[in-house]
């Protein structure tokens, strides 16, 4: 799926892929049906379910993520077939810090935040939250900085979190970042 939507693409063809998004049973039959070898993402698509199902397959032992930079993210099949590029290329929780490191080490904010993205997936909250605050303290003005740590404070269950939530968005505004996602954010 790509941004010609309409123009290329069926309301019908829509409906399963949103439906495939937002359930796992209908993935599977989906899955069942083109057996899928390959999943190409935009790492930032503002689909509606797009994050959950994100989050399901860096946890289905069925796909393996080999691929994550700034804007993209891969998952191949778990399969026989695909095991020698698997094995060269799976991020995983043990091999994220150093599958990651050349976004860790980028001179560029949105790589940082990227690569914090990525392990927040994967389930590395402590390198998220680690290399979040390493961003913001070297690009204190950069306001994508705060407004992502805003979300990711709401999506953690700490009793803290909205308070920090508030205080990053907060922040966020006060950079420049007034838009209707972080407002809705900070309501």
């Amino acid at each position: 799926v790509d941004n010609r939507f309409g123009d290329a693409y069926s309301k019908p063809f829509f409906q399963l892929y949103l439906a495939a998004l937002e359930r796992e049973d209908d993935w599977q039959k989906m899955q069942g049906k083109y057996q899928f070898n390959a999943l190409f993402f935009y790492a930032y698509d503002e689909s509606p379910y797009f994050r959950e199902f994100l989050f399901r397959r860096a946890r289905d032992p069925s796909w393996a993520l080999v691929h994550a930079d700034t804007f993209n993210l891969i998952f191949l099949r778990n399969t026989p077939e695909n095991q020698r590029v698997i094995k060269k290329f799976n991020i995983t929780r043990e091999s994220a810090e150093e599958r990651l490191g050349y976004l860790m080490g980028s001179e560029r904010a949105d790589d940082q935040i990227a690569a914090a993205d990525i392990f927040n997936l994967i389930g590395r909250e402590d390198l998220a939250n680690r290399t979040f605050i390493g961003v913001g303290t070297r690009w204190p003005h950069q306001s994508k900085t705060w407004s992502v740590l805003g979300e990711w404070e709401l999506g953690r269950s700490d009793p803290r979190s909205p308070v920090l939530a508030m205080m990053f968005l907060e922040r966020a505004v006060a950079e420049g970042e007034k838009s209707a996602k972080v407002y809705s954010l900070l309501g």
